[in-house]
């Protein structure tokens, strides 16, 4: 049985073959604009934490906002390999990366809600928020970016993949040295506080 998601990509794969199709019937302007305002309602919420995670709330309803416009114009490229939720979420990574570079801002600049995180291991609860984020902020962009899809917003790994366009091992590669970086930093902090165990 499909979830909606399923359903909606099995929509969105219906439509581009209906426009691509010689005899097919033809799908209208409306037709497109209506998939994407269902595909908004049903993923509006989760592209625009996406995009807060990475360059702000202020920014994030503008991002998220584009990420739809961008899929309506894209919807013939729709190639059905993967849901349409991870289709949404690579339009608003490139997004987010292309406000970060408008506005020459620094992604994931943001503080990460504590409730967003998906796997809070027992140590996680002695870390401070800000001495979280510097630790994310010492990793580089490509482990950060892992890390965060990872752990916070709760993409597998194949999704992850999908949306940076590299290999689903790659991206447990970076997710696995970012984790142990990050676990580094972690503990140098700890032990400079003097929290060790």
């Amino acid at each position: 049985m499909l979830d909606k998601d399923g359903l909606l990509s099995k929509e969105l794969n219906v439509f581009r073959r209906n426009r691509h199709s010689l005899n097919g019937p033809a799908a209208n302007d409306a037709s497109g604009r209506e998939l994407i305002e269902r595909l908004a309602h049903e993923h509006y919420g989760l592209v625009f934490r996406f995009c807060a995670r990475r360059i702000g709330a202020e920014r994030a309803a503008d991002a998220a906002q584009e990420t739809f416009v961008t899929a309506l114009r894209a919807v013939l490229n729709f190639r059905g390999e993967s849901e349409a939720k991870t289709w949404l979420l690579g339009i608003a990574h490139n997004e987010c990366r292309r406000v970060a570079r408008r506005d020459k801002i620094a992604e994931l600049a943001v503080e990460i809600d504590p409730e967003a995180v998906v796997q809070a291991s027992a140590e996680s609860r002695w870390i401070d928020r800000s001495v979280l984020i510097e630790a994310l902020h010492g990793l580089s962009s490509e482990h950060r970016e892992a890390v965060v899809m990872k752990e916070v917003d709760g993409l597998t790994y194949e999704e992850i993949g999908l949306i940076l366009g590299v290999p689903a091992g790659t991206v447990k590669s970076r997710v696995h040295f970012g984790m142990m970086k990050l676990r580094e930093s972690l503990r140098e902090t700890m032990n400079e506080a003097g929290l060790s165990r």
